[in-house]
């Protein structure tokens, strides 16, 4: 047979003498084909080389065994080990995953919501980059039938499926545990109100300082995005108050990177002359001379846990939606380990 041509069950059946219906029950495992004929079907068919045509399986079946997940960008590593678990997780179940990155753009995020809508896939797993630019959208998704999994950054709207870790606290610990090392003025560069955990993190850090009347206003700042870029241009917000703080609680690890590079560039050095701080757990915090303190997420666990919930939503029909808070650990490393005079 012409090996550029497409094999059909018709060529099987034809090349067997039988009908085209008892080659298609047989590859799709029907009982009511005897063995023997299932088996002999099989082998003409791996003779042939015939491959089953994924789309008609698809309509058949109603799903595709696909899901789309949208990341922000992969410039931080916390979303390509959350990416890992995912893949790792829906291929040992026989499933695909067709990934596509907003790169921290709600315009091109849209693109990747139509993207996925185009391509039918059976649910989305999806870590927003504005929590409110394209929830209209999402709803919509949602009123049509798309799965939905959030994780880590979520849009807000009501009953949906998301995973996160307590903001507000993890956030309050890791500034408690400054405080409880000596440091006293300690600057907070917050993420963007687009963020959903924007506030969540500002309250933890403002009612710690609160606790030990150490709350100063002027000690906060805001990121423009959560890119490395963005702590470079907060970094030369803060460089005038260096000589007058102890520590910097920066709301993203790749922003803190960001902050501490410009930093040392200027000389200033971490943490004898102040100690950073980042939050995520991405694993470039290690890589980095001094390795950074953070709250390390567990990531492994997010990306197994959101693609099982994806594939629970998708396989069962699930409609009740409900949010999985999962524990964070903080790592203390050497960015804040001062020896106090």
């Amino acid at each position: 047979m012409n090996s550029s041509r497409v094999v059909t069950i018709k060529d099987i059946a034809n090349e067997m003498g039988i009908s085209i219906s008892t080659v298609s029950r047989a590859l799709s495992g029907n009982t009511n084909i005897a063995e023997k004929t299932r088996i002999r079907i099989k082998q003409v068919a791996e003779r042939l080389g015939y491959s089953p045509n994924q789309t008609a399986i698809s309509l058949k079946q109603g799903h595709s065994h696909t899901v789309g997940v949208i990341l922000p960008d992969m410039e931080d590593t916390f979303f390509y080990e959350i990416f890992i678990s995912i893949n790792r997780t829906l291929y040992e179940a026989g499933w695909t995953t067709f990934v596509v990155f907003s790169e921290e753009d709600v315009r091109k995020e849209l693109v990747c919501l139509e993207t996925m809508e185009k391509y039918k896939v059976d649910g989305i797993i999806m870590c927003v980059c504005d929590a409110n630019y394209n929830s209209k959208k999402i709803q919509e998704m949602i009123d049509r039938g798309f799965k939905f999994v959030f994780f880590d950054r979520s849009p807000l709207l009501p009953n949906i499926t998301r995973i996160e870790i307590d903001n507000e606290r993890y956030m309050f610990f890791l500034v408690q545990h400054l405080i409880e090392q000596g440091y006293k003025r300690i600057i907070y560069m917050n993420s963007p109100d687009s963020l959903h955990y924007s506030n969540a993190r500002l309250k933890g850090y403002t009612d710690a300082v609160k606790k030990h009347g150490l709350f100063e206003e002027s000690l906060i700042f805001k990121s423009n995005g959560m890119k490395f870029k963005d702590g470079l241009e907060l970094a030369d917000k803060i460089i005038d108050k260096i000589d007058d703080v102890d520590a910097i609680v920066v709301c993203d690890d790749v922003v803190a990177i960001g902050v501490m590079h410009k930093l040392q560039k200027r000389g200033i050095k971490i943490p004898d002359d102040v100690a950073i701080t980042g939050f995520g757990g991405s694993i470039i915090n290690s890589m980095v001379n001094p390795e950074i303190t953070t709250v390390d997420f567990p990531k492994v666990e997010i990306g197994m846990q959101a693609a099982t919930l994806i594939m629970n939503k998708i396989n069962h029909n699930l409609e009740q939606d409900f949010v999985l808070n999962l524990q964070a650990k903080i790592q203390y490393r050497a960015s804040s380990e001062r020896e106090w005079d």
